[in-house]
Parts: structure tokens; C-alpha cells; sequence
């Protein structure tokens, strides 16, 4: 009989951004970290997954408030009020890697209603007859080198290596990272190379897809099957847009070995990181003219601001001097970026992009 695992990983609850706030006082991003849990929650009841594995960075913060710990508790009791066990780890986020601390992610800990929440550097679940979890927490791992050789595949079993952290790419060589993380850690990668597991589910990378090959969307034929869920919800213009898109993953565990993925998305604020404009040879007016375009070309101008809806924007202008920047029509601009949530404007004398926009709005291609 088929089983079915859900893999979500890196929710972030708690994750605020600029002071947008509604009627309650809630930061809109934490709230849209809510939105995009509980619909996560509510398509794995609908699809009647088995259990679900959440590979860290539960919480935005090791000290998450009040609300958020609520907040996740409730979302974790809908899933075992329908009988669905949870496997959470610790993440970077989780926990501050003092010995006297306890991974925040501990809080969750229920095991009569089968939630377990593990802090622990290494911790195993049967989740079902025959299939096997290993879980590796963030919190204390580098204190823990010794507790790293008892890490073992269970002999007969299909085995899952779930952790949080970081791997070097076999295809690039250069290890994968999250911008601005605090207190990373490298998985040791004798663990993916002298085993044979059946599957790696890890947390941890924001971009979801398998690793060990150049389009991390497609499932690689050969070698080690290692996969980032990616996080649930973009944290702004630093977290790329990938191909796979943002959510949680279905694996389906077949009693042979055979593992196979579903992708599910959760609805996300709309961004858009508006084509480039060479201020090189335009006027402060000029600029402004291009720049009130690409607003008002976007979602929900001359509409107000809808909480819900409003877009994270962002122009780049590049060889932009300090005189043209102060020249621009800043009124008009702030005028027609009311209905954005974020707006922002990125200058640099860099070198342009691969397209630019001139002072028709034309695209021109750059050498």
C-alpha cells in the first residue's frame, strides 16, 4: 500500500517585513505566513497524506511570540485531530546552539497527539511498517561529531534522511546557502556519500529542487536523490523565484522502494522585479517617466491598498549619479506606488543587465 509523506519545510512563522499592519495589529507578512500555512494544512487533510516531515526553521525566531507559537500549535492539532502525525526538527532559526537553550520548535512537542518535535542532534521515527526517518536537528549539531557516526540506514528498511542545513553540490562544487542566515551549518557529506538512503528530504535552501545538477527542477536520473522543499513563502527580492514555486511536497512511498514526488504550491504575494532601466544617457525626467510606467502598469494600480493583494515591487536603475537621483519626481513616484506594499528602487553604477529599457520604453539588449 502506497504511503504518503508530506514534506514542508522552513514556514518561517513569525517572519515580518516593513510596518504594514492590519486592524488586529498583525504584521501583514506574518500574516501571510499564516495564510500560506493553514492552506498548506488544509490540501495535505484534503489529499489524506499519512504524515508529514517538517525539516526546520519552524519559527522565524528562537524566541517566537506568543501569537506565532499559538498560531503553529493550532495548525499542528488540525492535522492530528485527523489523525496525520508531524515530524518536526530544529532549524538554524529554531535555536541559538547553547547548550542551555532548547530549540523553540521544542514547544511544539506533543507526543499523545503524535507531534513530535525534536531539538536532539539525532533522532529516528518508524513512521509507518518498514519505512524509517532519521533526523538530523540543527540545534547543538556542531557539538555533536561523535553522535554523526551513529547515523546508519536501518538494515531492511526504506530509510529518509531528513536535516537542516546546508550541502556542497556535487554538480557546482560550491556549497548552497541562504543570504543573511544565522549560525549555518554544512551537512558532512560522508553522510550522503557513504549510505545508501532512499531519499534525502532537507530544509533549510529557500529555492526548491533537487540538488546535484544544473536545472534543480528536474528530478536527477542517476546518483543520490537529494531534495530541498524551499521555503513556504518568499522573504522578498532576496529569495529567487523558482520553477517549482513555493509549498509543500507530496513523496509517495511504494512498498518496493519506488519514491515519487507531487509538487503543491500555496498562493503567494504577487513580486515584481521591474526590467531594468540605463539612466547612462536618459534625464531625471526621462527616469521618472519610465519608472511611473512600470507602476502603473502594475497589479492594482488606481485601486488603493487591498491588504490582501498589494504587490512587493522594485526598480533597478543603473548608472544612476547622486544628482539624477536627487532630481527625480519623488512625488509623483510615491503618488503612483500608494497601492504597493513594498516599493523600492534600486540604483548602481554596475554594469547593466542583459536588458534595459530606454527612454521610449523600448527593450535594448546590452552587450
Amino acid at each position: 500500500m502506497t504511503f504518503k509523506l508530506a514534506q514542508l519545510s522552513d514556514p518561517h512563522i513569525g517572519y515580518a517585513s516593513t510596518r504594514h499592519e492590519d486592524r488586529q495589529g498583525i504584521n501583514l507578512r506574518v500574516r501571510d505566513g499564516y495564510s500560506a500555512l493553514s492552506e498548506a494544512v488544509t490540501q495535505m487533510i484534503e489529499e489524506e497524506v499519512d504524515a508529514v516531515l517538517w525539516p526546520g526553521d519552524i519559527f522565524h525566531s528562537p524566541e517566537p511570540k506568543i501569537r506565532d507559537i499559538i498560531f503553529m500549535q493550532g495548525q499542528l492539532r488540525r492535522l492530528a485531530d485527523v489523525g496525520i502525525p508531524c515530524y518536526l526538527l530544529s532549524g538554524n532559526h529554531d535555536a541559538v546552539d547553547k547548550a542551555s537553550e532548547i530549540a523553540a520548535s521544542r514547544v511544539l512537542n506533543d507526543p499523545y497527539r503524535k507531534l513530535f518535535s525534536e531539538y536532539e542532534p539525532y533522532k529516528t521515527h518508524e513512521i509507518a511498517d518498514g519505512i524509517v526517518v532519521h533526523m538530523l536537528s540543527h540545534h547543538r549539531f556542531h557539538e555533536q561529531a561523535s553522535t554523526m557516526k551513529d547515523v546508519k540506514p536501518a538494515e531492511g528498511a526504506i530509510n529518509i534522511l531528513s536535516a537542516h542545513g546546508s550541502v556542497i553540490d556535487p554538480f557546482t562544487k560550491m556549497k548552497l546557502h541562504t543570504e543573511q542566515s544565522p549560525r549555518e551549518i554544512v551537512i558532512p557529506d560522508f553522510l550522503f556519500a557513504d549510505y545508501n538512503w532512499d531519499y534525502t528530504l532537507l530544509g533549510h535552501i529557500h529555492e526548491r529542487g533537487w540538488v546535484g545538477q544544473k536545472d534543480s527542477s528536474k528530478e536527477p536520473a542517476k546518483g543520490r536523490k537529494v531534495f530541498y522543499n524551499g521555503s513556504l513563502i518568499r522573504r522578498g527580492f532576496s529569495d529567487k523565484e523558482v520553477p517549482l514555486g513555493r509549498g509543500w511536497t507530496l513523496w509517495c512511498i511504494e512498498p518496493d522502494g519506488k519514491i515519487t514526488p507531487k509538487i503543491f504550491t500555496v498562493k503567494q504575494r504577487y513580486q515584481e522585479d521591474f526590467r531594468a532601466i540605463d539612466a547612462l544617457n536618459l534625464s531625471a525626467g526621462d527616469i521618472t517617466e519610465l519608472i511611473i510606467k512600470n507602476l502603473r502598469n502594475s497589479p492594482g494600480h488606481g485601486e488603493g491598498f487591498d491588504e490582501i493583494n498589494a504587490p512587493m515591487l522594485r526598480q533597478a536603475v543603473y548608472n544612476l549619479s547622486p544628482a539624477k537621483h536627487q532630481s527625480l519626481d519623488w512625488k509623483s513616484i510615491e503618488s503612483n506606488s500608494g497601492h504597493a506594499f513594498q516599493w523600492s528602487l534600486k540604483p548602481t553604477i554596475d554594469t547593466p543587465a542583459l536588458e534595459t529599457t530606454n527612454a521610449q520604453g523600448d527593450i535594448v539588449k546590452t552587450e
